[in-house]
């Protein structure tokens, strides 16, 4: 159970930075729009 979780938390982890990675790809395009 603990090392379920553990794994579980690693995935959410990993998403989480994949997540961010696309918003700040996001804002960075929407910036460059701007700009340009």
């Amino acid at each position: 159970m603990g090392r379920f979780l553990k794994t579980g938390g690693n995935m959410n982890f990993r998403r989480l930075k994949y997540f961010v990675k696309i918003v700040d790809i996001g804002s960075l395009t929407q910036a460059a729009e701007v700009l340009h």
